[in-house]
């Protein structure tokens, strides 16, 4: 899953989801849909600094490991 991060004007973080070829909103469960199948996270940086793409690198590090969690364990 590749996530888009970019900045509007008013300097606000603004988050998309690459699905497939197109880009849409980011959406929660879309995103735990695609990394439950592949929990795989790639990032586009566009205009934001090194410290918001440090904080971020490593919410998506442990949202990852969440996910590892979670499908190794059983639903019974």
């Amino acid at each position: 899953m590749t996530i888009h991060f970019n900045k509007d004007e008013q300097g606000n973080i603004i988050v998309k989801i690459q699905k497939d070829l197109e880009l849409i909103d980011f959406d929660y469960v879309e995103m735990i849909k695609l990394l439950i199948a592949d929990n795989n996270i790639e990032c586009k940086w566009e205009n934001l600094d090194e410290t918001e793409k440090s904080k971020l690198q490593v919410l998506l590090d442990k949202i990852k490991v969440a996910i590892d969690n979670g499908t190794a364990k059983s639903l019974d």
